[in-house]
């Protein structure tokens, strides 16, 4: 593609290619890696505006283990200035210590200073939005990294509006494919799922066909038609993916 870098074409191919959202966020993972940044996040919040300690529509996180916990425990959601921006504003926000507003009252300076304790001490964050529709919820890609705010402030001229792009490409990528999930979860009948739960709770498909009055086949048939919606290669797979979507709950 003229004027985009060979990076960003490579991670455009991945991302057509990747199958759900795990690999699409593996692939985000390994990209900014390769710019910098060692930790990175991704949140979307269906609706609302208010920043919360966990985002229920889709979240994953590379953050440190230690700083999460603690980032829950002591509730910094309510005091991250740059969630705030994230849930108001589309510009992306430098984060870090040699980032930090100097309007940061003494409790968000204390949730910044943490972050650079943890090793996080530069980086940035970008808004994100639903596709066509501004209003209907927000989330964000963060990228943090142990650069001095010089040397990010440099790559970030090299590489800033890629780094952009290829976030919300990756959000883009991400909601379809949650969407597409979500529609497979829908299409699986009463009795698939039945056949997915009895298999989820370690029962075969002989002591399922005597839970549920069916034969052997007729059960062997519901799980190869669940799976294949589920697009599972097993059924330990399909079991997985219908545990992930919510279709069945042990």
């Amino acid at each position: 593609m003229p004027g985009f870098p060979q990076w960003l074409e490579d991670f455009l191919i991945g991302l057509d290619n990747a199958s759900d959202p795990e690999e699409t966020w593996e692939l985000t993972v390994s990209l900014l890696s390769s710019k910098g940044f060692g930790w990175s996040i991704y949140g979307f919040a269906p609706s609302g505006d208010k920043p919360d300690e966990t985002f229920q529509y889709l979240q994953f996180s590379r953050y440190p283990e230690e700083w999460t916990a603690r980032y829950h425990e002591m509730g910094y959601a309510e005091k991250d200035y740059s969630l705030y921006h994230c849930a108001k504003q589309l510009t992306p926000c430098p984060i870090g210590v040699d980032f930090a507003p100097r309007s940061l009252d003494v409790s968000e300076r204390k949730v910044t200073l943490e972050t650079g304790e943890f090793g996080m001490r530069s980086g940035i964050v970008v808004p994100l939005r639903c596709s066509g529709n501004q209003n209907s919820g927000w989330g964000a890609v963060g990228m943090a990294s142990t650069l001095p705010g010089n040397e990010m402030r440099r790559l970030l001229r090299e590489n800033g509006n890629g780094l952009r792009l290829a976030a919300l490409l990756a959000h883009e990528r991400l909601q379809k494919q949650a969407v597409a999930l979500k529609q497979a979860e829908t299409k699986l009948t009463t009795r698939e799922r039945e056949v997915l739960l009895w298999s989820a709770l370690g029962l075969e498909s002989e002591a399922i066909g005597d839970k549920l009055g069916l034969s052997l086949a007729t059960v062997n048939f519901h799980i190869a038609k669940a799976m294949k919606k589920l697009e599972a290669t097993t059924r330990a797979h399909a079991v997985a993916r219908a545990l992930v979507q919510g279709a069945i709950e042990p």
